[in-house]
């Protein structure tokens, strides 16, 4: 008699056990839905409004108006322009990228608005495109033949050595006119890579590394959050008002913040065209 007495006490229990059990299961798996169902509505939410804000700068732009031309004598193939008064700018004489047929001697020359040469310098890197910039202190910033980076003052009487070649070719080159940092886009320098615009299926690699004006490294930005590589041909580099750095990149434009976080990438008009975006 007690024995199935204490048997249905222990059915009893074993009962209610195990509905507790089948109830905390299914609030653990009713929590963690919850959790998962809201971090994927934070995401959507921050895909909407990354999207809407990507509209809304892409439409802030008005149409450009002409103000004023300037031919400048020696030049066949302007690759880019640094200004450095409203007065003179530094104009690259450039060859076409891999042309080893065009011998055309590149040179940097500083014009003023009439066109008329005011200096040379002769010793640029041949075939890069952003290769040149200025500093805070109006200097020559360039990528010279030898791939190191060099400053000219702006009296033009002294040339420094800001960076100096390393294993990666430098490819283009911009000053930060807040904080004076050089931020240097460089590409794996290994012969026989195969180069796309896909910055996932190109074997080439890229990166940009952020210098302080006396060539102290501080940063270099090779992948986003999620690890993927950022970076082929970094061609050219600039900055916006609030710091983020603007980089034309193969067939798209990459954007990361000050701290080196990627931001976002803009690949142009979804119409099947390519967008291949310079300086």
């Amino acid at each position: 008699m007690k024995s199935s007495h204490f048997t249905n006490i222990g059915s009893h229990y074993l009962i209610k056990f195990t509905a507790y059990l089948s109830q905390t299961k299914f609030f653990i798996i009713f929590f963690s839905f919850c959790i998962l169902l809201d971090k994927l509505s934070q995401m959507l939410c921050q895909e909407m409004f990354q999207e809407a804000e990507n509209i809304r700068l892409l439409t802030l732009m008005s149409s450009p108006v002409l103000q004023k031309s300037i031919t400048v004598k020696g030049v066949n193939r302007c690759n880019e322009i640094a200004v450095v008064t409203s007065e003179m700018v530094w104009v690259s004489n450039g060859r076409e990228m891999m042309n080893f047929d065009d011998w055309t001697p590149v040179k940097l020359i500083l014009s003023d608005t009439e066109g008329n040469t005011l200096a040379q310098i002769t010793d640029p890197h041949c075939y890069l495109k952003g290769f040149h910039t200025m500093s805070k202190n109006r200097d020559l910033i360039y990528i010279a033949d030898n791939e190191n980076i060099i400053k000219l003052s702006n009296d033009m009487k002294t040339k420094t050595t800001v960076v100096t070649k390393t294993d990666w070719m430098p490819y283009s080159v911009f000053c930060s006119k807040s904080s004076g940092d050089v931020l240097v886009g460089m590409v794996d320098n290994v012969p026989g890579q195969n180069y796309t615009c896909d910055v996932l299926s190109s074997s080439i690699k890229g990166k940009i590394t952020r210098y302080d004006q006396f060539g102290l490294h501080i940063q270099t930005v090779e992948y986003d959050h999620a690890g993927q590589r950022l970076f082929v041909f970094p061609k050219f580099i600039t900055e916006n008002n609030n710091g983020d750095v603007i980089v034309s990149e193969g067939c798209r434009l990459v954007v990361i913040d000050q701290a080196g976080k990627y931001r976002f990438s803009y690949r142009g008009p979804p119409l099947g065209s390519i967008l291949l975006p310079l300086g």
